[in-house]
C-alpha cells in the first residue's frame, strides 16, 4: 500500500509540472509608443508609392474622347478623365507598396499592366507584328 501512495504521489507530481508554462516563450511586451519599437535600420515604413504613368497617344483625323480610367487590381479608381486618345499624357500617382499591376480602361479596352520599376507604360499605338 505504501508503494502505491508514492507511487500516485510521484505521478501526481510529474503531471502538474510538466503541464506548467514556460515562461521564456512568451512573447515580448508591446511597446507603448513608437520611439520604442527597436528594427532595423533599413525597414521601410512606408505603405505607399509614388509611380510614373506615360500614355503615348495615337494620332487620328477626328478627335476621338472617351473616359480614361486608371485602377488597382481590386477596381479602386485612381484616376479618371475624359481624355482625347490622340494626347500624350504623364501622370504621378501614389499606389500601394505591395501593388504589382494598375489596370487601364479607355472606353471598352481594358488592360493590365506591370508597374516596373515604379513606372507603367501605354500606348494607343497598336503593336504590329509581322
Amino acid at each position: 500500500m505504501n508503494k502505491t501512495v508514492v507511487f500516485l504521489s510521484l505521478l501526481s507530481i510529474f503531471s502538474l509540472t510538466s503541464c506548467i508554462k514556460d515562461f521564456d516563450d512568451l512573447p515580448a511586451p508591446v511597446p507603448d509608443n513608437l520611439k520604442e519599437i527597436n528594427v532595423s535600420s533599413n525597414f521601410d515604413w512606408n505603405t505607399s508609392r509614388n509611380i510614373d504613368i506615360n500614355i503615348t497617344g495615337l494620332p487620328t483625323q477626328i478627335p476621338i474622347f472617351s473616359t480614361l480610367t486608371i485602377s488597382l487590381n481590386d477596381g479602386s479608381n485612381l484616376f479618371q478623365m475624359n481624355h482625347e486618345m490622340s494626347k500624350t499624357i504623364k501622370l504621378e500617382l501614389v499606389v500601394p507598396n505591395l501593388e504589382e499591376n494598375i489596370r487601364i480602361k479607355y472606353g471598352t479596352m481594358e488592360y493590365t499592366l506591370p508597374i516596373e520599376n515604379n513606372k507603367v507604360a501605354f500606348s494607343f499605338i497598336p503593336e504590329v507584328t509581322d
